[in-house]
């Protein structure tokens, strides 16, 4: 808890973790009210998701060695989120394709498929930064303890699937989401609160997540510091 690094990364996890539970509640409503979705355009999500997770290993080595592991987790947050976010804040203006016609499916994943495919670089990252502040912590105080360190991914699962469809639950009673909902009945104002949880609240809570990303202390430098004096410390205990 006086490691400011590991209560940056802590923090911003945290923050992550709950969104993507309120997503996880609010999306599949948003999906099929909002832009009257299929099942099986639904699906697609899931589809665009794959590539990310083989691509999002190059992706975040090639951010590191350009940014720092500071720098390529905010900048990837800030980028993720805004795409994200983008489909749900252009149906909100005005100026997205109407529903019912090819132009929604495909301007909708031609938006989130980029987001989707850099969003693994985020837990890469961050597990390499509490690797990270693993090293550093045993210099400090001799001892690595990686299983307290990494606690917080699993602690974060829970937040998500806890905490976040808690939030997320709260905010479709808070604009009146309706038992048996039908896209003929429901109230437009309903269908702006969807949108607005999903576009402009959720990427001004992420963006708010990332401010604690800043606090983080273990650069490149810094880190190889950390790694030497380790080294020594070793050879002279041997």
């Amino acid at each position: 808890m006086r490691n400011p690094s590991y209560i940056s990364v802590c923090a911003m996890w945290l923050v992550l973790a709950i969104c993507s539970g309120v997503i996880a509640v609010v999306s599949t409503y948003t999906f099929v009210y909002a832009f009257e979705f299929t099942t099986e355009e639904i699906a697609i999500r899931g589809l665009i998701a794959l590539p990310g997770a083989f691509l999002g290993i190059i992706f975040s080595r090639w951010l590191v060695n350009i940014f720092d592991k500071k720098y390529a987790v905010i900048l990837t947050v800030l980028v993720t989120a805004l795409l994200i976010g983008l489909p749900f804040c252009l149906r909100l203006a005005g100026w997205f394709p109407e529903n019912g016609t090819v132009w929604t499916l495909v301007a909708f994943f031609a938006i989130w498929t980029p987001a989707l495919i850099l969003l693994p670089v985020v837990p890469i990252v961050i597990d390499s930064q509490l690797v990270d502040i693993a090293d550093e912590h045993e210099l400090q105080t001799g001892n690595r303890s990686e299983g307290i360190i990494f606690s917080i991914r699993t602690f974060a699962i829970k937040m998500t699937s806890g905490l976040g469809g808690l939030v997320g639950g709260f905010g479709l009673e808070f604009i009146g989401f309706p038992e048996n909902a039908s896209v003929e009945t429901l109230d437009p104002g309903v269908i702006d609160g969807l949108l607005w949880i999903m576009g402009p609240l959720y990427i001004a809570i992420v963006w708010f997540g990332c401010c604690f990303a800043f606090l983080y202390r273990i650069d490149r430098k810094r880190h190889q510091e950390i790694i030497e004096e380790l080294e020594l410390r070793r050879a002279h205990d041997w």
